[in-house]
């Protein structure tokens, strides 16, 4: 008698579809990205497309949050070399380095790729009833960015923080910031790769976070 056939993991065609709207994406935008498009980049029947995704929208959504799960876990998997010094200057060293691993990981996606990515969001905003994958987006990504802020809340210690006015409510602050800084810088480097000088505004950027802590009262 022959073995039976070994069962196919029922989600396997979903994520299969997933990973081929992405790629569609970053080819050719999130406008010309359509079910028809994915159903050929998938090699699938557009039936089958439609089966797994009522609609281009509910599939657009999902890749968005396929992005936000690798947002959360390059959070914690940003990776750095020792500092050779403690306190506040190993600390700037460290963040800076951490900065400097999490721009490389960016910038190691294709333009096509990084491009679309900046595109979900503006499909979120532009697009009823989607605004809450933009804002999932950015929370996901201030999460993430708390860990680059570690080193800076490691070198004062949770007293010397809460004594400088640092509690969690600036440390949010602190990470929407770093945010807001590498959505600047990205968007600056693909427009003008040859004109923004992505290490030295790194390295500005972490000498004047630093600085900021270290002025505050008690720090």
């Amino acid at each position: 008698m022959a073995p039976p056939r070994a069962r196919r993991n029922p989600g396997a065609k979903r994520d299969e579809l997933i990973a081929a709207a992405a790629r569609v994406m970053s080819r050719e935008g999130v406008a010309a990205t359509t079910t028809r498009r994915i159903a050929e980049e998938a090699a699938v029947p557009l039936g089958t497309v439609h089966y797994w995704f009522a609609t281009k929208d509910e599939l657009v959504r999902e890749v968005a949050a396929a992005h936000l799960a690798q947002v959360q876990a390059a959070g914690h998997d940003v990776e750095v070399a020792p500092v050779g010094t403690d306190g506040q200057g190993g600390a700037a060293e460290e963040a800076l380095a951490r900065l400097r691993a999490a721009l490389a990981a960016e910038e190691s996606l294709d333009t096509g790729r990084r491009l679309s990515l900046y595109e979900l969001t503006t499909w979120a905003l532009r697009t009823e009833g989607q605004a809450g994958t933009a804002r999932d987006q950015y929370r996901a990504m201030r999460e993430a960015a708390r860990s680059l802020c570690e080193p800076w809340v490691r070198a004062h210690g949770p007293q010397a923080l809460a004594d400088a006015g640092l509690d969690d409510g600036r440390l949010d602050a602190l990470s929407a910031l770093v945010v807001a800084f590498f959505d600047g810088l990205a968007l600056s480097e693909l427009a003008d790769p040859e004109g923004t000088p992505g290490d030295a505004v790194l390295e500005l950027f972490s000498d004047m976070v630093g600085a900021w802590i270290a002025s505050r009262p008690g720090a």
